[in-house]
């Protein structure tokens, strides 16, 4: 399933980090909304941890939607908000974290596609 371990090792790594700080931030915040994105990828944790032969087409899926479509939307709205003279959205750390988020979604996209073979 997976060419090499390292990317194993590394998507579950990531995706880990990544569900523990979206955990906090929905309890810290109150956003019980993003209760089926965090069941979603701990989903998609858990397909990796088994090596499920749908493990790529679910990670791209997830990786497309939740993580470039929503990113994208947010940086976007981010950028425009700063073009009407609010700069504190563009110079904060959470907007910088969003684009590392953003910009780690095409990283995962191409580990997927170059390192985890479909099995039918």
């Amino acid at each position: 399933m997976f060419r090499t371990q390292a990317v194993r090792h590394f998507l579950i790594t990531y995706l880990s980090i990544l569900l523990i700080w979206k955990i906090f931030v929905a309890i810290a915040f109150g956003d019980f909304f993003s209760v089926i994105p965090l069941g979603l990828q701990f989903f998609i944790i858990a397909l990796i941890l088994i090596e499920h032969s749908w493990t790529a087409t679910f990670l791209r899926t997830w990786v497309i939607v939740f993580v470039i479509a929503d990113r994208g939307l947010r940086i976007g709205a981010k950028i425009l908000a700063s073009l009407n003279g609010e700069m504190e959205y563009v110079t904060s750390p959470m907007f910088y974290l969003g684009v590392f988020q953003f910009l780690m979604g095409f990283v995962i996209l191409y580990l997927a596609k170059m390192f985890i073979r479909e099995e039918t």
